[in-house]
Order: structure tokens, then sequence, then C-alpha cells
């Protein structure tokens, strides 16, 4: 039995623009006497793959809630708004989901790919549950805001996944849906991401945490074979 352990920290602070220009004339300079230069390259960030969850005899994907402590009911809504809300906004023409069910609604429409798509949350433990997330007061020792724990027989798919929040009433629902939709990624074999602010990164701006079209493409290429690997976004 393997384990897979994956963290995330919050970044609350605006993050500053890069200060650093570079002038019309060496770009013109560049093109002018460096041809052989490729005006679209590849993509240099990348996003992890891991292992999928097992979706065996699942078409729905059970969710439990486990609550460490006394939560108001709108951070609860925010943890579930995360996972199944179908809410999205663009930006450059690029969908930017709220929820993964949301986001992964139209994936399951290509041919011979199963992913998840739909999910059930109880505020319970049940034997059934695929992911589990717990909600707890408690502070993480290392400071993380979020915590994935994925256990696995094999090395193709994961059994179940659990996710643990943490200083639950210290945060605001906003801050809780960022980090469960990150967290939650994780759940699903998602790694993390080198794309600057995306919601896969490490670290989580608040200003760009989304589902993002980078992220439903690693979704696409764990279920469809491309584990422990990465991909380029």
């Amino acid at each position: 039995m393997s384990f897979q352990n994956i963290t995330c920290r919050l970044i609350l602070t605006e993050q500053t623009k890069d200060s650093v220009r570079f002038s019309w004339i060496l770009v013109a300079f560049m093109l002018f006497f460096i041809p052989s230069i490729a005006i679209a390259q590849e993509s240099h960030y990348t996003l992890q793959t891991f292992l999928p969850l097992s979706l065996r005899d699942a078409k729905i994907i059970h969710v439990g809630l486990v609550l460490e402590t006394t939560i108001p009911s709108t951070k609860i809504e925010a943890v579930k708004s995360a996972i199944v809300s179908s809410d999205y906004l663009t930006n450059d023409g690029q969908r930017l989901y709220k929820g993964w069910q949301g986001a992964l609604s139209n994936l399951g429409n290509q041919p011979g790919l199963v992913v998840p798509q739909k999910f059930d949350i109880s505020e319970s433990k049940d034997k059934f549950d695929k992911i589990i997330i717990k909600l707890t007061n408690k502070k993480n020792p290392n400071g993380y805001n979020g915590y994935t724990n994925s256990v696995s027989q094999t090395n193709y798919e994961v059994l179940q996944s659990s996710i643990t929040i943490y200083d639950i009433n210290s945060l605001n629902n906003n801050e809780i849906s960022e980090i469960v939709r990150h967290e939650f990624g994780h759940a699903l074999g998602l790694g993390h991401s080198t794309v600057p602010y995306d919601l896969m990164n490490p670290d989580i701006y608040m200003e760009n945490s989304y589902i993002s079209f980078c992220d439903i493409a690693g979704i696409r290429a764990v279920y469809n074979g491309h584990i422990q690997s990465h991909i380029y976004c």
C-alpha cells in the first residue's frame, strides 16, 4: 500500500507585477536579426500528474465532510461550492471555473474517456466515500492550510483520498473555497503546477484561484493513462 502526501500554502498578500520590461527596440532587433527565433514556442510550464481516483462501479463520487469543530453553515457551503458549483468567469477568452463538477461536466462526452463528473457530498463519513474532507480548527505545524493524503494499493489508481483543511475558523469563505479547490485537484489526481498563479501552484493566490484549462487538461491526461508524469500548459 502506498501513500501520497501533498500540501499547499495560501498566499494572502497581493503580488506586485514584474517591473522588468523589454523595450520595443530590443524586440525589433531580435526579430530583424535573429529570424530563426520561433514566434510561438512550446510552453515550459508544467502540471504534474499522479494517479487517477478509482472509478470502478462509481458513477457518482461520494464525498464525506468530517467536522472536528463547530463551523458556520456559510463555511460549509463554501466547501461544497468549490466542488459542485457550475459558475465560471471569463478571462482572456478562457473559462475559469469555481467548482470541479462544472469544470469537468463536458469531459465525459469524449469517447473512451471516463472522468469524475458528479459528486455527492454528505456531512458524515462513510466507507463508500472516495474523498474525505476533514475541517479542523487545529493549525498545521508546518504552516500549511491544506493537506491531501491519497492511498493506493496499486501503481495505477487511488482507492481513497483524504483532505484536511486547517485553522478553518480563521479563514473566510473565499479562502476556504480556494484551498478546497486546490486540494480537491490533488484528490482527483493532479500534482503541482509551475504556472504562476495557477490554482495548482503550491502557493495559492486569491485573485487567480479558479480551475483553468490547464487543470482540466491535466484531469483529461490522468484519466487517459498519462500518470505519474507531467503535461505542458
